[in-house]
């Protein structure tokens, strides 16, 4: 884990250099949020902080968000771009956050989900997260096929981080004791919405 850490304490500085996703992917993505007053949103591996922005949007002023990730430098890039009065910044492993059971309403996984080296367990964590129809979404603004492939292409601690089949990854949310609510794997997005 301290190898991984590492690479993306080095990656932080310039992370925000590399080709971003286009507004409107983002906003499809976070379209999957809930809005209710007071809603409580994980941006799980939040990195430098590129979805905050749109989950704020989306939720308002009156939901809290928690940003999420392990990587300090990638937190120090967040916090020096954002500073809401409904943001909360934490360094953890996003598969032991120190918070309450049934406490938050939806755990959002942007360009996330291959770096997470247990895959079951963390979605049993998330699980325990997550208030009665709480909502667990694992997303990418591209192709299984081309994440995959640019893991690959790195190399060192991300080269196996990979996409499994959308189909695979839905068959552990079933077991962590979430409903599917909608798949998509194609060349637009790799997208599970679920449900507690």
């Amino acid at each position: 884990m301290s190898e991984r850490i590492a690479y993306f304490n080095a990656a932080a500085a310039k992370w925000d250099d590399l080709p971003k996703a286009a507004a409107d992917k983002l906003e499809y993505i976070v379209s999957f949020l809930p809005t209710h007053s007071g809603v409580q949103v994980i941006d799980a591996g939040c990195g430098t902080g590129i979805l905050l922005p749109f989950i704020r949007a989306r939720i308002g002023g009156s939901g809290q968000i928690y940003a999420v990730d392990f990587a300090a430098e990638m937190l120090k890039q967040a916090r020096a771009k954002y500073n809401w009065p409904n943001l909360t910044f934490i360094q953890s492993d996003v598969t032991s956050l120190d918070l309450p059971a049934a406490s938050i309403d939806a755990i959002i996984c942007y360009s996330l989900y291959p770096h997470l080296p247990d895959k079951e367990s963390a979605l049993s964590a998330f699980a325990r997260l997550l208030k009665p129809r709480g909502r667990l979404i694992i997303a990418h603004s591209n192709s299984r096929q081309a994440i995959n492939e640019i893991h690959q292409s790195l190399g060192g601690p991300v080269a196996h981080d990979l996409l499994p089949p959308v189909g695979e990854t839905a068959a552990l949310f079933s077991l962590a004791g979430l409903r599917v609510l909608k798949t998509r794997d194609d060349e637009q997005y790799y997208l599970i919405v679920a449900e507690k």
